[in-house]
């Protein structure tokens, strides 16, 4: 079920205190008056997360918004230098790093657009890079993909979190989500930008040179989304 949100221009002296674009942002409907009222700050944690729901939704609009959504990431996210981090909620893990575009990936796509890339860890846990700002949806199918698979099969459909994401992005509800302009998954077996037989595709195999967001970063916009739904 989409949200109902209002959009309101912020000001100019904030704005760059903030080191923000001048946009429009969006806010739902359903805290707009509480927030107006009671003239409460709003946290850059929420502006994160409502720019991600709002952008998941918004097929010719979600590129407006890449920019803005990566500066809160940034400043929101502490300084961690390491290649490889580890991030977990209450049921899931998933690794953030660099993957290599040239072996085996699922990837997130939005349009003619690589959104982040999907690997097997090693031990069929799954290694994730990100290479635009994640929207809502992009950022639950990680946590989803991510999630413990429980002994009985309850939980993931495979024996592993890389069979699992093998198995999801598989699914007819890819193309669906690609024709109506949102995320989807799509699995690449020989690297990005082979076809099943090895034939080139020219956009796809470019973008074999998008540079990885900081893997601090990328968990940063994760957990926040994990968050604000654990919330909501």
């Amino acid at each position: 079920m989409k949200k109902i949100f209002v959009k309101i221009s912020l000001k100019d002296e904030w704005l760059k205190q903030a080191n923000l674009p001048d946009i429009e942002y969006p806010i739902p409907i359903a805290v707009f008056e509480e927030i107006i009222d009671s003239g409460k700050m709003i946290e850059f944690s929420q502006m994160l997360f409502w720019l991600q729901e709002y952008s998941s939704q918004a097929p010719g609009e979600w590129m407006d918004y890449e920019e803005a959504m990566l500066r809160i990431a940034v400043k929101l996210a502490p300084y961690d230098p390491r290649p490889q981090i580890g991030i977990f909620g209450k049921n899931w893990f998933l690794m953030c790093g660099k993957a290599n575009l040239a072996k085996e990936i699922v990837t997130i796509q939005r349009s003619d657009y690589l959104i982040a890339s999907i690997q097997n860890y090693g031990d069929g846990r799954l290694l994730a890079c990100s290479y635009r700002p994640l929207d809502s949806k992009a950022a639950r199918y990680l946590v989803d993909l991510g999630v413990n698979p429980a002994r009985d099969g309850t939980v993931c459909t495979k024996s592993n979190n890389w069979e699992y994401a093998l198995d999801c992005s598989a699914r007819i509800g890819n193309v669906h989500a690609s024709r109506r302009g949102e995320a989807y998954l799509c699995h690449w077996q020989f690297g990005l930008g082979l076809d099943n037989d090895k034939t080139l595709l020219d956009n796809w195999y470019s973008q074999r040179d998008s540079r990885p967001i900081p893997p601090n970063v990328l968990a940063k916009q994760i957990f926040i989304n994990y968050e604000q739904m654990s919330m909501s």
